[in-house]
């Protein structure tokens, strides 16, 4: 409520009668006050707020929200999954191996869904005995029968167990193996590592691929940032060496290894 200075006030105005507070307003000494009860406030009246001066906008423009501050280049992603990393500069190909022949299957819309499929042949087949029968209900499921023969699969398992077991000996096969790491940067990423062959002296990882084109070994590089950083997080969290790491080119039938050319840890951009 406004009042003039010379004003005379009521015992209760209309937002103190709610409370039943007695208040005053009077002028002492040139200065407003505002009594309420025993207690005592400066104030101003409406005609005390004159503007003297003209008001200046100021040069900033202003904002009902901070503006938006893109921080990309200066804080790394907190959350990224390892299939997301590109090449690395220090990785090198360090030779192909041989597993067998090359089995033909349509290179068409249908190709990540005979890759899939034969993810999981060999992650099952990995873990038990596996069954023509076992490896035709699972493309069956899929509905992949047209597209590869349950023999093709089982052939690509066990050229690939037999290498396992010849290059590692009483090594164990750890398939679709999980993974949750967080590194120096804090950075987190949850994924599965296709094969963790375990041995006594460490650890190797390999990494099915579906690829099936002339250039094996350019293109395993192009996982190279994958596969540093599975072979990073599993010395730390196991706290023995990563052997080797490799890209399983399944339908090729030939694996590519790649090799760290210098240790360094790996972060995300």
């Amino acid at each position: 409520k406004a009042i003039a200075k010379d004003e005379s006030s009521q015992p209760f105005g209309e937002w103190a009668a709610a409370a039943e507070v007695p208040w005053k307003y009077h002028v002492v000494n040139d200065e407003a006050l505002l009594t309420i009860g025993d207690l005592s406030f400066p104030c101003m009246s409406l005609q005390d707020l004159v503007a003297t001066e003209e008001r200046v906008r100021p040069k900033a423009d202003l904002y009902w929200f901070a503006p938006h501050v893109d921080r990309k280049s200066s804080y790394p992603r907190g959350r990224f999954t390892a299939s997301s990393l590109g090449r690395r500069a220090d990785v090198e190909a360090g030779g192909l191996v041989e597993l067998g022949r090359a089995i033909a299957v349509p290179h068409n819309e249908t190709w990540d869904k005979v890759g899939d499929g034969m993810h999981q042949i060999l992650g099952v087949g990995c873990r038990r005995k596996m069954s023509r029968d076992d490896a035709q209900g699972i493309l069956g499921s899929r509905g992949l029968n047209s597209l590869i023969k349950a023999e093709d699969t089982l052939e690509i398992l066990s050229r690939l167990q037999n290498h396992a077991w010849t290059q590692w000996p009483g090594a164990t096969l750890h398939p679709e193996y999980p993974i949750m790491y967080s590194n120096e940067k804090s950075q987190r990423t949850l994924g599965w590592i296709d094969l963790l062959v375990e041995t006594d002296a460490g650890y190797v990882i390999i990494d099915h691929k579906s690829y099936v084109g002339s250039d094996l070994e350019e293109k395993a590089l192009s996982y190279s940032g994958q596969l540093a950083f599975y072979s990073e997080a599993v010395e730390l969290a196991t706290g023995k060496p990563v052997l080797g790491c490799w890209v399983h080119f399944m339908f090729a039938g030939k694996m590519v290894e790649l090799r760290l050319l210098q240790s360094k840890k790996l972060g995300v951009a």
